[in-house]
């Protein structure tokens, strides 16, 4: 259904000439009009609202005297036409658009045809453009910049963007500094103290054709909360400030700031460097906060945590602390020890005379074990540990035996002396003595945990850990200074045929 004209005209008509030719008998007929082009100057536009705009039509060939032009406008709702005479290039002058998207589509009729058929008339060429109106917008993005106080201001408008209209920026930022002009969708304002301010944009074109007055098409406020400077205000503390550690686990220290994310809502870049060649960065809040890391080395490393702006990188505070990390004092600060060998070896059986001579009845290859660990708790001093305990009963003694020494960082057993002594008084009448002695060195030692360091290693190279070993038995008898003797050859690391060679330390706080 056609509708009331919505748009003011201006209509520019220019007539040619159309002719007629005759027939080669003489009599006039009329011609058969060809299909001209018609063209619009783009195929499609974005307006503003009550923006005026000239829709300029181009026919070739040029239009002829006795055709008119159909105007047809399109929108979702509704068709408003109009009807113009045809002429080489005719334009429409139209404003009073509202927010929509419409097609303009103008036919070419013959005058006569068309105020007899209307709409059925046959058309000799078409062309159409699509219409896009829309209301501008504007928004303010705010940027700080190097110092507390400085800011970037962008005015972003996509529609503008597409308009290819003269655009005038006024800039009010609520301190009574008012900045205009065309070329001002960038501004930088400082300003003088820290406070709230609303910032206001407005944007101004000339939209009415012949009418030089620039008339608002979109405006915007913005409050912008300038912060005092954080850097004159931040503290960092770092605690505890010098502590020791080993390289068992992580450390783990506090971080306390005086200010918190409700004195300060942005977020903040935190940087901090372990000493050892590692660092984290990452976005947060100010807030207080703990900090683990594990450092595998033993060595002094100087933590530092830094915090920086996030919009100008500028440095607003930081503290160090001294992290020492060294295994001796937790290892010192052990009371167990549990050491022990397995290997292959051969045990001698047989008769040893008053002469010291052996003289061998059997022999036994096995695979043995030797050492363990003591009641008593372990004795240091400095680097050197020792502990010792005897059990008595009746006419026997067994008095079990450690000594050694660990280096200055803990990595290692200097030197470890494990010895079982036996000794049987009254043995069925005879004399019974039992000496079982054994003696590692440099034997790398793991941190497993802050109070216990271990090593559990098993295959023919753990024989360089053992300088030395002795195991005998022997029971004499007063009556003819013979004895019972047996003893055990040194170890034979590389025989793995009863079972695979094996060392086990363990140093525990119980």
């Amino acid at each position: 259904m056609k509708q009331n004209v919505f748009l003011t005209l201006g209509i520019i008509l220019l007539f040619v000439s159309g002719c007629l030719t005759g027939s080669d008998d003489g009599k006039d007929e009329p011609k058969v009009k060809d299909k001209k082009i018609l063209s619009f100057n783009k195929s499609r536009i974005m307006l503003i609202e009550n923006e005026q705009y000239d829709f300029v039509l181009k026919i070739e060939p040029p239009a002829e005297e006795n055709e008119v032009l159909l105007w047809s406008f399109v929108d979702a709702n509704s068709t408003v036409d109009f009807t113009t005479n045809a002429v080489k290039q005719s334009s429409l002058n139209a404003m009073g658009f509202k927010e929509k998207d419409l097609t303009l589509t103008v036919t070419l009729y013959d005058s006569l045809e068309f105020a007899a058929l209307g709409y059925l008339a046959p058309d000799y060429g078409s062309a159409s453009m699509e219409i896009s109106v829309r209301k501008i917008t504007v928004n303010i993005i705010a940027e700080p910049l190097a110092t507390y106080l400085e800011y970037r201001f962008i005015a972003s408008s996509p529609e503008q963007d597409y308009l290819g209209l003269p655009v005038v920026y006024m800039w009010d930022f609520g301190d009574g500094e008012i900045v205009e002009g065309k070329n001002k969708s960038q501004v930088t304002h400082t300003f003088t103290s820290a406070d709230n301010y609303q910032v206001k944009i407005e944007l101004s074109a000339v939209i009415h054709k012949g009418d030089d007055h620039f008339y608002t098409i979109a405006k915007n406020t913005k409050t912008i909360n300038v912060k005092p400077g954080l850097a004159d205000d931040l503290e960092l503390i770092i605690s505890p400030q010098d502590t020791t550690w080993n390289t068992a686990s992580g450390l783990t220290l506090s971080v306390e700031t005086n200010l918190n994310r409700l004195d300060y809502p942005d977020q903040i870049k935190w940087v901090i460097d372990y000493g050892d060649g590692e660092s984290d960065e990452y976005e947060d809040y100010l807030d207080n906060r703990t900090i683990s890391h594990r450092y595998y080395n033993n060595g002094d490393y100087t933590l530092d945590v830094a915090i920086f702006n996030l919009a100008t990188k500028d440095l607003l505070t930081q503290d160090s602390a001294i992290i020492h990390i060294n295994n001796l004092q937790f290892l010192l600060a052990t009371n167990y020890l549990n050491a022990k060998i397995a290997m292959y070896s051969v045990r001698h059986f047989g008769k040893l005379a008053s002469d010291g001579t052996f003289t061998q009845q059997s022999e036994e290859a096995k695979h043995f074990n030797f050492g363990g660990s003591v009641n008593n708790p372990l004795v240091w001093s400095g680097n050197t540990f020792s502990t010792q305990s005897i059990y008595e009963t009746g006419t026997q003694t067994t008095t079990v035996t450690f000594t050694g020494k660990v280096s200055d960082d803990a990595t290692e057993i200097v030197r470890l002396e494990y010895s079982y002594d036996y000794i049987n008084t009254d043995y069925q009448g005879k004399e019974w003595t039992r000496l079982t002695r054994f003696v590692l060195e440099k034997v790398p030692l793991t941190n497993n945990s802050a109070y216990r360091y271990s090593r559990y290693e098993s295959g023919s190279q753990i024989g360089r850990y053992v300088s030395g070993f002795e195991d005998w038995n022997k029971i004499y008898n007063p009556s003819n200074e013979t004895a019972d003797y047996n003893y055990m050859d040194n170890l034979d690391w590389q025989n793995n045929t009863l079972g695979e060679p094996e060392i086990t330390i363990e140093f525990e706080k119980q």
